[in-house]
């Protein structure tokens, strides 16, 4: 069930999920380097506030804390699948695109994304916007925590 190419999605739009999941995934991973270089160079978090690699890092452990437990969601999906209206359309590890809208964002963004980060708890999330550069797709703004 790994992320892996939507016929129903332009080569763009997998991109984009593909970037959101590779940010994601790094930030998890607690490599903010990699994943702060995924970002454009205007980013920011919801409400227009600049957000730096340190500031990222520290907004995400607020969240995401280092002794977080992770759980692999395509092992359970495999066991026990939830409702098809329900059920994540992308998914890597413990993260998974709950939602991603191409059609309301305006250019040059290519896409919003919510992606879920599974714990032995309840869980947590982000979301981002995926924009287009000169460089290619990067993050443009985060939002920290489930809605």
């Amino acid at each position: 069930m790994s992320v892996g190419v939507n016929e129903d999605m332009t080569d763009e739009s997998n991109d984009a999920v593909k970037l959101a999941l590779d940010f994601v995934e790094a930030l998890t991973q607690r490599e903010y380097d990699v994943a702060f270089a995924m970002t454009s160079a205007d980013f920011v978090e919801d409400g227009g506030n600049p957000l730096s690699l340190n500031a990222l890092r520290e907004q995400f452990e607020m969240i995401v804390p280092t002794d977080w437990v992770f759980v692999d969601m395509e092992a359970i999906y495999a066991a026990n699948p939830p409702p098809e209206h329900l059920r994540a359309k992308h998914i890597r590890g413990p993260l998974a695109i709950m939602e991603a809208e191409t059609d309301w964002v305006d250019d040059p963004d290519v896409a919003f994304m919510y992606v879920s980060i599974a714990d032995n708890v309840e869980g947590e999330g982000l979301s981002v916007f995926v924009t287009r550069d000169l460089t290619g797709l990067k993050i443009r703004e985060i939002t920290f925590g489930r809605p």
